[in-house]
């Protein structure tokens, strides 16, 4: 038998201190309040001295992200699982603050913007060994940056696939989901129980119940921690599961006050009646576990990111500024309506270009741009197009949330979330739009059939790269 000891701690902010901390495994300005839970039965590992691992669940708003810490004497050894929302920088800013400087394994679950959002930042700042995906795509610019981004590193590339085990160092990982891939990206998330001496974790990402029942099924998923897929949404987290995991510790990542009524009420009462711990990034901050391999200690922090904004914040923020005129950005030129010398401050347009915008314009979309000389989809031009007080931009649905879709303005750092019936015909995730933008917010105008066959046909191309990459797992037993 073992106790499990939870030692939950609050930093305490001070009014006079105009700037937040990052928490960082060797912080120590907390007050720690000990709670324990009841006993369970583990099978002990005879003759094994582990070091501490900590595993740190970062609060990147409303997204995913999760660190993996430990050593022995041949090394140290890092684990990221999800990589965050789209539109912020906090992983990467966090990973410095602990003095990461190299990541063995990058896992993603699934290319949705919130999982996947700041790998190509990882992938950029940090030397990683192995990157880890499901194999489904996206047809978000968020998705191929990442891609491209792994592509140009020296990071070996797998699909793990269901009842594969590999090993880094002392940790052991199970893969518990998918067996295959079909394109349903949230329910073919990579999902996986790690054990680290005695203490096991289940981390599913968007995986359903259809999902979490095939492995209840299929695998002995009891663990120590529950990692709530789908940040604690309704679809996931079947109290079936909760049963045959029977966690002490349940945690969720979700922002806060989000638009998505995460984490469900219907999920907590089912995980508080199982008289399972819980905790959350939305109310907790960036939660810290600690453990030796037999007994956890927590830390609760509740503070704020030094790259100044989580997800959530940017999203509030975006809400709060989206009846702002883009033109009121100085970063933006219209184009149908500036004047010569305002059109050649932007990058690569000079005279000869600037003549033949003038000539050309109105135009209707950025795809009208293409057919000046010079002018591509990958230019960097900082332009946007209006045409009677309204202007166009590109939508990509990236995701469903119960009732409610996310479309991501990716030239904006926007989401926009709409009703599942107010869709067009047709609608998928994946699915380009042309929207507009008034001054009351963005209306769907049609699908852009062609830009979602292009960012298909183009996703594929860089997935069948990276596919040329997968020499098989290093780590795999």
């Amino acid at each position: 038998m073992k106790r499990l000891t939870i030692i939950l701690a609050f930093f305490i902010f001070s009014f006079i201190t105009a700037c937040d901390e990052m928490p960082t495994e060797k912080s120590s300005n907390s007050d720690e309040t000990p709670v324990t839970t009841k006993d369970k039965d583990t099978t002990t590992i005879a003759g094994e001295n582990l070091e501490e691992l900590s595993v740190h669940f970062i609060d990147v708003g409303q997204g995913d992200a999760t660190l993996f810490r430990y050593h022995t004497t041949e090394g140290k050894y890092t684990i990221l699982f999800d990589t965050g929302d789209w539109r912020g920088t906090e992983v990467t800013s966090y990973l410095n603050a602990n003095e990461v400087d190299f990541i063995d394994l990058v896992i993603v679950s699934h290319p949705d913007a919130d999982h996947i959002g700041q790998l190509a930042q990882v992938m950029q700042n940090f030397e990683v060994g192995e990157v880890w995906m499901s194999g489904n795509e996206s047809t978000s610019q968020t998705f191929q940056q990442a891609v491209e981004a792994v592509l140009a590193s020296d990071a070996d590339y797998y699909e793990p696939r269901a009842g594969e085990d590999f090993s880094i160092g002392p940790m052991d990982i199970q893969i518990l989901y998918p067996e295959s891939i079909s394109g349903k990206t949230n329910e073919e998330s990579i999902s996986a129980l790690f054990t680290y001496g005695n203490v096991k974790f289940v981390l599913t990402g968007d995986a359903g119940r259809g999902e979490e029942t095939y492995m209840r099924n299929t695998f002995n998923v009891a663990a120590d921690v529950l990692h709530l897929g789908h940040h604690g949404s309704k679809t996931s987290s079947d109290p079936a599961f909760l049963d045959a995991v029977s966690p002490k510790i349940a945690v969720y990542s979700a922002g806060t006050d989000n638009s998505y009524d995460h984490p469900s009420p219907e999920v907590v009462t089912a995980v508080e009646e199982r008289e399972i711990e819980l905790y959350g990034t939305d109310k907790h901050g960036t939660i810290l576990l600690t453990t030796n391999g037999t007994d956890i200690q927590i830390n609760t922090n509740i503070t704020t990111p030094e790259s100044g904004t989580t997800g959530s914040e940017q999203m509030s923020q975006n809400d709060e500024n989206g009846d702002t005129e883009q033109d009121t950005n100085s970063s933006c030129v219209n184009i149908n309506e500036a004047t010569a010398e305002e059109l050649q401050q932007i990058i690569h347009i000079g005279p000869e270009r600037t003549q033949d915008l003038v000539e050309l314009r109105p135009f209707q979309s950025i795809d009208d741009l293409t057919q000046i000389d010079g002018i591509g989809a990958s230019t960097n031009c900082g332009y946007s197009i209006r045409r009677d007080s309204v202007y166009t931009m590109k939508g990509i649905l990236d995701r469903f949330e119960g009732n409610q879709a996310v479309i991501l303005i990716e030239e904006t750092k926007e989401e926009l979330i709409v009703n599942k019936e107010v869709l067009p015909r047709g609608s998928m995730k994946n699915t380009i739009f042309n929207l507009k933008k008034e001054s009351d917010g963005y209306t769907i105008v049609n699908i852009d059939l062609a830009q979602t066959k292009a960012a298909e046909r183009k996703s594929s191309s860089l997935m069948d790269q990276l596919r040329a990459k997968n020499k098989g797992s290093k780590f795999k037993q």
